[in-house]
């Protein structure tokens, strides 16, 4: 009974997905759902693009080509957004301190993840605790990085992002 409760719920991810979906006005391309479930389900060994790369089994600069060659902004951008996402879902439990988050989600420091939240985002790990927050962060992300042609570029990466595991 257990087991077919647990299989019938959606994970974090699907759910931040299938919401990032709304404001992207389209169902977000395969390619683009592994790449941001590999960092949102493993923030702490996507610390760098040189894992994302290492498991795309390209090089660092390769895989910066082939995401600038589709018009597309560096894969490091999308990185830093799907780790701040998970640093949302973390710090939505009010329990949770920024350095704990920080701490657990591998960043060097809370300064650190604050800078990167206020750099990226614009929001402060205050903000990003409560559901407005997280719409803010998914509109935000979803208006400026999946554009139509930005889909339809992600949309060409399907061979580099293959189900496979992270």
């Amino acid at each position: 009974m257990l087991i077919e409760r647990s299989a019938g719920d959606a994970s974090w991810v699907d759910t931040g997905l299938a919401e990032l979906s709304r404001p992207a006005g389209a169902r977000l391309p395969a390619p683009l759902r592994s790449f941001a479930r590999r960092v949102m389900e493993f923030p702490t060994r996507y610390t760098s693009l040189h894992a994302v790369a290492r498991g795309c089994e390209l090089s660092r600069g390769a895989l910066k080509a082939r995401f600038r060659r589709r018009g597309l902004a560096s894969p490091s951008v999308y990185l830093r957004w799907f780790r701040l996402m998970a640093v949302a879902e973390m710090l939505s439990d009010r329990s949770v301190t920024v350095a704990g988050a920080a701490h657990r989600l591998g960043f060097t420091s809370d300064g650190t993840l604050c800078r990167m939240m206020a750099t990226l985002t614009q929001l402060t790990p205050t903000e990003v605790r409560t559901v407005h927050g997280w719409n803010k962060l998914l509109i935000t992300f979803a208006w400026t990085h999946l554009t139509p042609q930005a889909l339809d570029a992600w949309a060409g990466l399907d061979v580099l992002f293959q189900r496979r595991a992270a």
